[in-house]
Formats: structure tokens, C-alpha cells, sequence
């Protein structure tokens, strides 16, 4: 027990030391992508890493642009990773789900409706967690999503504002309508110099079907594949077809204010309007 709990220090220590060497290294010009869990950020990271990269032109997987896009906070960073992130040109790209990262200077905060992430985020766990066996509505009246709840992520991001932080708030749904014009302001913010037909071949090779057909042939590379799939319908409103009553008096109740602030209207009175059962 001893020796464990030993091992498991050093491990925190060892995480610690790096988390400090990559903040040290952060620069002015470093840009970092905040979300809350299933907020598009993986889509938009793919877009960036895409304009990264065009003049390779290279068919990328669905995960390529991890290679870009460095995770703030990363357990598993290695030595080599850390000589690659100082060996790169400005801006470089972080990514992140924590609740601050005073480190930086420049935020994009991508910010979806909290109905359509409870839902989103429920299936992700079906994915990825071999023992989770929550029902979604079981799943929206726990307090156990990580990092914290939708409404304190917002808050700590968007209206307490102590870092200081040069932040450009996205929205998920504005991505949906009009991914060119989203990932322009994006590239603009990021001081990132393009051309009008790079932004399109970019929206063009990262719809959510091309997405969906490169993850199904990831899994058939695999041999096969969970039921649930990472990239799901890429829709706003998709909540609508899988939460009940109780399950949305509770969202809009927890996250209603702030919801209204983010200009998301409470639809709680959607089951009366549409006769929908529950």
C-alpha cells in the first residue's frame, strides 16, 4: 500500500513538472481552444489542422490534427513532444476542457446549447466507458460530468473573465450554418494569413459525412465496432428526439440563466407545443 501510494506521488509530481515546462513555454501568440465536452471542438481543431497543413494537401484521419493541436494539461505528454511544441512557428494551437488557463492570452471558447451536449456527451460515454451504464435521463440528473457543470464552465469562461484573456466566443450552432465564414473569423483572430479556396476545400473535406465515413473506415481497419460512433449528426436541435420532459426541466433549470445570457431560449414547454409523448 505503501509503495503505491509512493509510485502514484511521483506520477503527480512527474505531471506537475511537466504541466509547469509547458506553461512556462506558452507565448503571446499561442491560441487556445476551450470547450465544454462534446462542443465541436474536435470538428473545429480538424478545420485548423486542415488550413495547417493545405499545402500538403495530405488526406488526414480523424485524428490527425492531435498532431496540431496540443492538449493543455496532457497526462501522457513525453519529452518529444515537448521539443516539437518549442520547435514550432507561431501561432501554435492548445485545446483544452479546464475551467481556466490563465497561462494564455488568446481564447476561443466554442460554446454549444447544454440540451444538445447532455445528449451528445451521454453517448460519448456510452462509447468510450466499457461499465457506463446510465440511462440518459439517469445520466442528466447526476452532477458527476466532467469537468463540472455546462452553466460554471460558461460562467468561469465567458463572465468572471479574471485572466484577462483576448477571448472570441464561437458557436457551435453558427458553425453548423456557416462553417466557411466561422473558420475565416477563426483564422483572422489567429492572425493566420489564407485564401478563399482554402477555406473551401477545408469546409468541403470536413462535412460531417466525409467525417463519418473516415471514422467507419477506421473501425473496419479494426475489425469492427462499438454500436456508438464519436462522430454522431452533427445537428442543433437533435435533443429534441431523445430527451424527456424531466430530463429538459432539469437542464433548463440548472442552466437556464445562463442559457438566456448565451441567447439559448428555454424550451421546456416543448412537449406542450409539439403533443409530443414522454
Amino acid at each position: 500500500m505503501l509503495f503505491k501510494k509512493v509510485i502514484q506521488l511521483s506520477q503527480a509530481m512527474i505531471l506537475q513538472l511537466k504541466q509547469r515546462s509547458i506553461e512556462r513555454s506558452i507565448r503571446p501568440s499561442d491560441i487556445l481552444i476551450a470547450s465544454y465536452p462534446k462542443s465541436g471542438r474536435s470538428w473545429l481543431s480538424f478545420m485548423i489542422s486542415k488550413i495547417l497543413r493545405k499545402d500538403l494537401r495530405e488526406e488526414k484521419t480523424l485524428w490527425d490534427f492531435e498532431q496540431d493541436m496540443f492538449y493543455f494539461n496532457n497526462p501522457r505528454i513525453d519529452q518529444k513532444t515537448l521539443s516539437r511544441l518549442n520547435q514550432l512557428s507561431n501561432p501554435r494551437f492548445f485545446q483544452t476542457h479546464l475551467t481556466s488557463a490563465p497561462s494564455f492570452s488568446r481564447v476561443i471558447y466554442l460554446l454549444r446549447d447544454p440540451r444538445d451536449v447532455m445528449v451528445s456527451y451521454w453517448h460519448y460515454k456510452r462509447l468510450t466507458e466499457e461499465n457506463f451504464n446510465l440511462s440518459l435521463k439517469e445520466f442528466v440528473f447526476s452532477k458527476s460530468q466532467w469537468p463540472c457543470q455546462w452553466q460554471e464552465h460558461v460562467t468561469r469562461w465567458l463572465m468572471d473573465r479574471d485572466s484577462g484573456a483576448n477571448i472570441l466566443m464561437i458557436k457551435y450552432e453558427e458553425l453548423l450554418e456557416d462553417a466557411g465564414g466561422i473558420l475565416r473569423k477563426v483564422l483572422d483572430f489567429a492572425e493566420l494569413k489564407y485564401e478563399d479556396k482554402d477555406i473551401s476545400w477545408v469546409v468541403g473535406e470536413s462535412t460531417f459525412d466525409k467525417m463519418k465515413s473516415m471514422e467507419e473506415e477506421e473501425w473496419k481497419l479494426k475489425g469492427g465496432g462499438p454500436e456508438e460512433r464519436f462522430i454522431r449528426r452533427g445537428q442543433a436541435g437533435g435533443w429534441k428526439d431523445e430527451l424527456d420532459l424531466g430530463s429538459l426541466e432539469v437542464i433548463e433549470q440548472r442552466c437556464g440563466d445562463v442559457m438566456e445570457k448565451m441567447r439559448y431560449p428555454r424550451h421546456a414547454n416543448y412537449f406542450v407545443e409539439t403533443n409530443k409523448t414522454c
